[in-house]
């Protein structure tokens, strides 16, 4: 039961995120049919939701990264014994994503200098 509600409750969140603009826009084309007040309410706060979703999806990217840093240093820290010990000296949270930055800052090092060589020889 748990996991279905928040199976929905994300799957639900995504999809509010995704038409985050287009209900803005309706709230927009609805203020213009209104008068006074309302219509004031409506034309800002759809004004809001279109003019926020750009700040709101860069949010997401950065919690997404530094999530999927944390979990892959995670892997790391907790399935490689020399890992953990050399890191143990960190809270979990800090030495997950230590180990993720320097594993990500390597496959990133490896894929430029490999793009770095393959331009070159074409």
């Amino acid at each position: 039961l748990i996991a279905a509600a928040a199976t929905a409750g994300v799957y639900g969140l995504v999809a509010l995120l995704v038409r985050m603009d287009d209900a803005g826009l309706h709230l927009i084309d609805r203020a213009r049919e209104m008068k006074g007040t309302a219509a004031r309410t409506f034309n800002r706060t759809g004004m809001l939701l279109v003019s926020s979703l750009p700040q709101v999806i860069k949010v997401l990217g950065l919690i997404g990264t530094v999530a999927m840093l944390l979990v892959g240093g995670g892997m790391f820290v907790h399935n490689l014994e020399p890992v953990h010990h050399a890191l143990d000296f960190l809270p979990a949270l800090a030495a997950e994503l230590a180990a993720g930055l320097f594993v990500g800052s390597c496959i990133l090092a490896a894929t430029s200098i490999s793009k770095t060589i393959v331009r070159k020889r074409t």
